[in-house]
């Protein structure tokens, strides 16, 4: 979505993030690096299975609202409401 927008509307762009798309990238590793971590370390190897399950479902909603075409709807629930409609 954010590429689409730096495409099409950069205008609409109003919060940045700063290392943007990298710091993404080392956050997703920190994450799997602390899962990996569990399993290895006796003390939170019971949560380890809770860990991958809640992983696998995320996967999957992520998975199945990409193959919808969105995962968002047209107007946020937060979004008020334009003055034509919708």
């Amino acid at each position: 979505m954010r590429r689409t927008l730096e495409r099409e509307a950069p205008g609409r762009l109003t919060l940045t993030m700063a290392g943007y798309p990298y710091l993404t990238y080392v956050t997703i590793a920190g994450m799997a690096g602390v899962i990996v971590a569990m399993a290895f370390l006796e003390d939170s190897r019971t949560s380890f299975v809770p860990a991958l399950i809640t992983l696998a479902l995320g996967n999957g909603v992520v998975a199945i609202g990409s193959s919808a075409g969105t995962m968002l709807p047209e107007r946020p629930w937060w979004a008020p409401a334009r003055a034509g409609g919708s």
